[in-house]
């Protein structure tokens, strides 16, 4: 199983909790939400989880995918098979 490190779990839940107080707190009036507003709170939203994902591939790599050799078993992107001990 891939072995996620615990920092990154922690700066998982630092993020979202941190997301969600920005989005609660800046939202606390009435009003109508014109289309810069809504534009600049996804391009936000958006570069935050690119953000994210980039930090994600950097720390585990390239994505573990399966492989169509063998059922059930899983091999690294451009790498030898992981589970070749498989019958």
């Amino acid at each position: 199983m891939l072995e996620v490190p615990l920092w990154l779990w922690g700066a998982f839940a630092v993020t979202v909790v941190v997301s969600l107080a920005v989005d609660l707190l800046s939202h606390r009036t009435a009003h109508i939400i014109h289309f810069k507003e809504a534009a600049a709170w996804s391009g936000l939203w958006v570069s935050l989880a690119l953000i994210f994902g980039a930090v994600v591939f950097l720390v585990l790599g390239p994505l573990r995918v399966p492989s169509t050799r063998q059922p059930g078993c899983w091999r690294r992107a451009c790498r030898s098979t992981v589970c070749s001990s498989l019958p």
